[in-house]
């Protein structure tokens, strides 16, 4: 193996690190703010593999969690509704500027998928987002470029999202969180 496939995998193995747990958050403060971490580094592990529409739907991926920060943070610039068709529209963009085949387009729709489950900011919507739609998406697209800890962290993600669900629903502890701004 080629010194720079193992450096990918283990930058990979480090934001694999990051998402995992993030499910587990009852917060959706913290649960976003380790999602963009993580997604952050994957960034690189992407780049490092040569896998340009994983890496440039998690360009957009990182700036529509942060948005959302900004959003739950109560700052008026970043209250409005078209911030997530924006960031779905550019990613649809982006799955047609980095297209090589059919593979490249998983990455394109699972973001998608995640962008809108995200900006719900519903806990139990985001964790059956990536269960049903984000995480297969984006495993069908690791074995293609052969992200090791791609495949294990949406895996493991979606057991995570699993159990949470389960969790909160059979103990029924997720209250909804109040929002900081104003609903849509």
């Amino acid at each position: 193996m080629a010194v720079q496939q193992i450096t990918a995998q283990v930058v990979g193995f480090v934001a694999m690190a990051l998402c995992i747990g993030c499910f587990q958050c009852k917060s959706k403060n913290m649960l976003l703010a380790l999602q963009l971490a993580g997604n952050a580094v994957f960034i690189l592990h992407y780049v490092l593999l040569g896998a340009y529409s994983g890496c440039a739907s998690l360009v957009l991926l990182v700036g529509s969690n942060l948005m959302l920060l900004f959003r739950i943070k109560g700052k008026s610039w970043a209250q409005g509704w078209g911030w997530r068709w924006i960031f779905s529209i550019l990613t649809v963009l982006v799955g047609i500027a980095t297209w090589k085949n059919i593979f490249s387009l998983l990455p394109c729709a699972a973001s998608v998928a995640f962008i809108l489950t995200n900006w719900t900011c519903d806990g139990k919507v985001m964790r059956l987002g990536k269960l049903l739609l984000v995480g297969p998406g984006w495993i069908a697209y690791n074995i293609y470029v052969q992200s090791w800890s791609g495949i294990i962290s949406e895996g493991i993600g979606m057991c995570s999202a699993l159990i949470a669900l389960c969790r909160y629903e059979r103990r029924g502890r997720e209250q909804p969180e109040k929002e900081t701004g104003p609903h849509e």
